[in-house]
């Protein structure tokens, strides 16, 4: 058996707290674990290392043995460890980590993330969606690099890089009895449908349409997928970003209607936001 750094660290906690049952509660383990732990240790090394309490007393101490295996057990566990956050350090320099409240299947998105991974071979990137409400804050405490945003952010030590912009338009499907007509005239002939909102632009849907035409009933998701799914299956009607159906779209699973001129449910904008020390990589893009 080659003495590893779990038995190690068994050792220590033993010590540390001078009985089995102690360390084992905070190694998380069972008893029984610790116990057979030490004593493979101990088969080891040829030596006891504890001295058992007599009957009743369940503290421990160290042998002989045990004080002089001791130092040599904690120099290789601090070793060890130091190591373990160096190499992690080591690779975390090399990882990108990118936050969006837009999904990544946007054509915006989608283009700037491969332009990333093929001129920077490098670079680990890793990916993840995250709510509007905090997609700030999760780029001011350092949990993400770079954050895709439909809210403008101001922060200090942070820029914005504009991607573009998109105007909503009523997605139904092609078997919803609005399809029949060329365009909407105004919002006032669509309350008595069923909104689906995607809940990710929820704050533009209530600025621009429902703060004054309440829909008679809606349906919510924060899951693109799903908003997809209800609209296929002709659930109601939905404001969306044509971009983000393109697919749905081009196949005829889906269509859009325009409004009639001066009529329209608003635009939405992109941005790319960055530390200003990730500049280097937004030049890449």
């Amino acid at each position: 058996m080659a003495i590893n750094l779990v038995y190690l660290e068994t050792f220590l906690a033993v010590h540390e707290y001078g009985n089995f049952t102690e360390a084992a509660k905070h190694l998380y383990v069972p008893q029984p674990t610790v116990t057979n732990r030490i004593r493979q240790l101990e088969e080891e090394l040829g030596q006891p290392l504890f001295t058992r309490g007599k009957a009743g007393k369940r503290n421990v101490q160290l042998t002989s043995a045990g004080n002089v295996f001791l130092p040599y057990a904690e120099q290789v566990l601090t070793s060890l460890t130091a190591a373990k956050k160096h190499v992690i350090a080591s690779s975390q320099k090399n990882l990108l980590k990118i936050g969006s409240s837009i999904p990544f299947t946007h054509p915006f998105i989608v283009d700037k993330i491969k332009k990333l991974y093929t001129i920077k071979n490098e670079i680990n990137i890793n990916l993840s969606f995250i709510k509007n409400s905090i997609l700030n804050h999760r780029l001011i405490d350092n949990t993400i690099d770079l954050a895709f945003s439909i809210r403008p952010f101001t922060e200090k030590n942070f820029e914005s890089y504009t991607l573009g912009s998109e105007e909503f338009q009523l997605v139904l499907s092609p078997e919803h009895a609005l399809s029949q007509y060329p365009y909407i005239e105004d919002f006032t002939s669509l309350q008595t449908e069923s909104l689906i909102c995607y809940e990710p632009y929820m704050e533009y849907i209530e600025a621009n349409i429902l703060a004054k035409y309440p829909f008679k009933k809606k349906l919510f998701s924060n899951q693109l997928g799903i908003i997809k799914n209800l609209l296929n299956h002709n659930y109601g009607i939905a404001f969306l970003p044509p971009l983000l159906l393109t697919q749905e779209i081009k196949n005829g699973s889906l269509i859009t209607l325009p409004f009639k001129s001066g009529c329209s449910p608003g635009k939405i904008h992109y941005s790319l936001i960055y530390k200003k020390e990730q500049a280097n990589y937004i030049n890449l893009l």
